[in-house]
């Protein structure tokens, strides 16, 4: 009786720290080249995902041809539902990745140098969300 709580206790704990990786990760078609971070990446599909199990301030874009790494500070969207999706800023012929929205509510800010900061918040900047696959 006491192996079968032992190994039910073990089977629930590994389900919950599986389904908890499992929600972070998401796969994105992305149509357009882009910049993430520092990087430039071609269009493609990619993944993306935390870099450390229980961190999600570092997050890793990639495919088979090309990585990128992004640190972020988390937001909360309380009034809008995001799908798990990325967005991306706009600007002239430059896509910006700016927000990774691993589920509905709770999602990352890239962050981003103060002198981009003031470029986005012109008025001819344009937002896409594309969501995960």
């Amino acid at each position: 009786m006491k192996f079968r709580k032992v190994s039910l206790s073990c089977a629930l704990f590994v389900a919950v720290c599986f389904t908890g990786v499992a929600q972070a990760q998401i796969r994105v078609n992305i149509p357009f080249d882009f910049t993430a971070g520092k990087k430039s990446l071609p269009a493609g599909v990619y993944k993306v995902s935390p870099v450390g199990d229980n961190d999600q301030i570092a997050w890793r874009i990639s495919n088979n041809h090309s990585t990128a790494m992004v640190l972020t500070n988390s937001v909360e969207s309380t009034k809008k539902s995001h799908p798990p999706s990325l967005v991306f800023c706009h600007m002239g012929d430059v896509y910006s990745l700016v927000q990774i929205w691993p589920s509905e509510h709770s999602g990352h800010d890239v962050l981003i140098k103060s002198k981009v900061t003031t470029i986005i918040l012109a008025k001819t900047t344009k937002y896409f969300e594309i969501g995960a696959e």
